[in-house]
């Protein structure tokens, strides 16, 4: 929805959604095992509504999207779109709904996060990375510096900021 009420009425159908939330799951799950590969914006919608709906019951598929191949580009000239994007953003999207299971207590949810840590794909390494430490307490940096090859412990200290505090460019074009 847009305008001045679409907040409230997507919270409103979230609060739906809550009080069948296992059925739910299957069924987005279910729906997300449907969709055609080029469907981005309906499988990155539906992943969304997992990270939202917070349930274990999704962590399965969530996994499945960590650990499945990314596809190669599509695109000849991906200069605006691409294809890899896509995918990519839709797996930083189920580590966020990832993030959000452990953060509530989900210790497989953890341990999912921490096996994917060593992703190939830097975003989704670096998200997963950063959900780690997030929700892993005071052993989580040492942990994962075990669990990293030395060349990707800088990660460890890449910090999300709020935007409003990034370094701006200043001066001409």
């Amino acid at each position: 929805g847009v305008g001045e009420d679409a907040e409230h009425h997507y919270q409103a159908c979230l609060g739906h959604l809550f009080r069948n939330a296992r059925e739910v799951v299957a069924i987005v799950t279910q729906e997300l095992k449907d969709q055609p590969a080029g469907n981005y914006l309906d499988r990155w919608s539906l992943v969304y509504l997992l990270a939202e709906l917070k349930q274990t019951a999704s962590l399965g598929a969530l996994d499945d999207i960590l650990s499945s191949a990314l596809p190669a580009e599509q695109l000849k000239d991906p200069h605006e779109f691409t294809t890899l994007g896509q995918e990519v953003m839709i797996r930083t999207t189920a580590v966020e709904a990832v993030t959000r299971l452990a953060a509530d207590g989900a210790k497989e949810a953890q341990e999912a996060l921490l096996k994917h840590t060593r992703h190939e794909n830097f975003s989704i390494k670096r998200a997963c990375i950063q959900g780690y430490l997030q929700v892993a307490g005071e052993d989580g940096r040492a942990t994962l510096q075990k669990q990293l090859p030395q060349r990707d412990h800088y990660i460890l200290d890449i910090k999300a900021i709020d935007v409003r505090q990034a370094p701006q460019a200043e001066g001409g074009l």
